[in-house]
């Protein structure tokens, strides 16, 4: 396997990606180096720059698991001292950041438009990543709040500090998908079921609701209890002020109360003569459900 195989692989399964942004002295660095592309000409595929300009497409993109960029900010390495025993960083030198080229890198850009037309970004998107500068790009990923190296004096306690904060961004974006509705859909093995259901009975505004709790599933649904129920509706109430709990059978709670009992006892089962509630059958745990198929 390629490296530029094995980089773009692990880039589209990524949900964070934190790329290591270092500029030193001597211009040297992921992002020192990059100064150099557009000097009389000069211009290469360079593999830092490569992977900004997808992490930040994949970003863009609705059905992409790239959620964040979390930058490392890096400047020089300074040595140990007197005052400090650890070998630690200088402030990253964004005043150098001007000096970037206004121009694309052509060579890098054009490899991210077929890569990311192989990914199946739209054409539109593509078109944009080729007019972007070397500066666009870098100012697009420092747009995200990042990790800077001479808040942390020692290269242990940087290293810590990444790993927290990248945790700390993973929760955050997985707390913000399992609140989005289209996760919840297609997310969830029965969300979609948990939102028909919604709509049968006509109770769709409790959509944002159901998703805030979670609630994606129509066997968790049934197992609700009363006081459930009444805090489900409290907080639809919040949302959608009516006429509270009064006008009893008219009401939105009775309504949330009615579908509740006939999503317990929907089917009717004729035995003999007589007729047996049974419930929906899509309450039904989905290991059951499925041994009902066999190929």
């Amino acid at each position: 396997q390629s490296w530029l195989a094995g980089f773009v692989k692990g880039l589209v399964a990524s949900m964070v990606v934190v790329p290591l942004l270092s500029w030193t002295e001597d211009d040297k660095g992921s992002v020192g180096e990059m100064s150099r592309i557009g000097v009389g000409g000069f211009d290469r595929v360079d593999n830092v720059l490569l992977e900004l300009i997808i992490a930040v497409a994949l970003r863009d993109e609705p059905r992409s698991a790239v959620q964040a960029v979390l930058p490392v900010l890096i400047g020089a390495t300074r040595p140990p001292t007197l005052s400090l025993t650890t070998r630690g960083f200088a402030p990253f030198p964004f005043y150098k950041l001007a000096g970037l080229s206004d121009a694309p890198s052509r060579a890098t850009n054009a490899l991210a438009a077929a890569i990311l037309r192989q990914l199946g970004v739209r054409e539109e998107k593509v078109q944009d990543v080729l007019r972007r500068s070397v500066k666009q790009v870098v100012n697009l990923v420092l747009q995200n709040q990042g990790v800077h190296a001479v808040e942390w004096g020692d290269v242990d306690v940087l290293v810590a500090e990444c790993g927290t904060r990248v945790l700390k961004t993973v929760l955050q974006e997985m707390r913000r998908l399992r609140s989005d509705p289209s996760y919840f859909e297609q997310g969830t093995p029965m969300g979609s079921e948990v939102l028909e259901w919604l709509q049968e009975t006509n109770l769709h505004s409790y959509t944002p609701i159901f998703v805030h709790h979670h609630l994606d599933s129509l066997e968790y649904v049934a197992g609700l209890e009363k006081a459930n129920l009444l805090q489900l509706f409290d907080e639809h109430e919040e949302l959608y002020p009516r006429s509270g709990r009064k006008g009893a059978m008219g009401g939105e709670l009775a309504k949330l109360q009615k579908a509740h009992r006939k999503l317990l006892c929907k089917t009717p089962a004729r035995f003999y003569g007589w007729v047996l509630p049974r419930p929906d059958e899509r309450t039904r745990p989905l290991s059951e459900r499925l041994e009902n198929y066999r190929d």
